[in-house]
């Protein structure tokens, strides 16, 4: 596994996306999701979130680095979720 400060695996869990230390469910998707979704930028995102900013970044850099992971597990769980998998689009970032 690569050197992450603020990210770590679940083992455990059938996500193989790494999830931010300390912050329960909480993933590298949902962090960076939240933040392009909804236009924010790398600051306002940590403050919503309360965690540093590096590690906003580090999410950001995270999903840069395996997004064909972390797309194909967002169509996994629409697919358990009973909902099309193909009808919501990859992350898009803002530009």
């Amino acid at each position: 596994c690569e050197n992450y400060k603020y990210l770590e695996p679940r083992p455990k869990n059938w996500r193989k996306q790494l999830y931010v230390k300390g912050r329960g469910s909480l993933t590298a998707r949902h962090v960076v999701g939240r933040m392009y979704s909804n236009n924010l930028t790398a600051e306002e995102t940590a403050k919503g979130y309360d965690l540093p900013i590096e590690a906003v970044l580090e999410c950001i850099r995270y999903y840069q680095e395996h997004q064909e992971l972390v797309d194909a597990e967002v169509r996994e769980e629409r697919r358990r979720g009973g909902l099309d998998p193909y009808e919501d689009k990859p992350l898009s970032t803002p530009g």
